[in-house]
């Protein structure tokens, strides 16, 4: 009877090792899976972040956020080459007003706070000063950024050759 029994928990013992055997096999073909579709998924989010942007800087429009001191928080590269700028030193730093014509900066002065109070700016010219000297007229639309009604963000048109 005891080699019976030896032979039975032997058996059960072997049946119980493949049946983890199976379950690790299972989990692990799961997780490999997992971390397929993890890197397929992340790959995807990779290139459409590329295809926004490049459709973001490559815009045939300006495009630019400011935040609550008017300073320039993002601005695309389009609204760049208008200006005869570049990304370092304008991000963060350069302030709307201050690449103004002062007949501008004064009509900006008096708009701001409106635009802060209604959320929108409709179609208003702005005379700018490009880094050259040479002077750029931009029509500006705006509006609050999402979540925010002390940051604006700005879709522009360079329409110099009609002003």
């Amino acid at each position: 009877m005891k080699s019976e029994n030896t032979s039975n928990k032997s058996t059960l013992s072997s049946v119980n090792i493949e049946l983890l055997k199976l379950e690790f096999k299972t989990k692990y073909q799961q997780l490999l899976n997992s971390t397929r579709e993890l890197t397929e998924r992340k790959e995807a989010l990779q290139t459409a972040f590329e295809e926004i942007e490049d459709i973001y800087n490559n815009a045939p429009c300006g495009y630019h956020s400011l935040d609550e001191n008017a300073v320039f928080v993002r601005i695309n590269d389009t609204e760049l080459r208008w200006l005869g700028e570049t990304r370092e030193g304008f991000t963060g730093t350069r302030k709307f007003p201050d690449i103004l014509t002062e007949e501008s900066r004064q009509k900006f002065y008096r708009n701001y706070p409106l635009f802060i109070k209604s959320g929108h700016l409709h179609e208003e010219e702005y005379w700018f000063v490009r880094k050259d000297g040479s002077p750029v007229t931009l029509l500006f639309s705006a509006a609050p950024q999402k979540g925010s009604l002390k940051k604006m963000v700005c879709f522009a048109l360079d329409i110099s050759r009609y002003a």
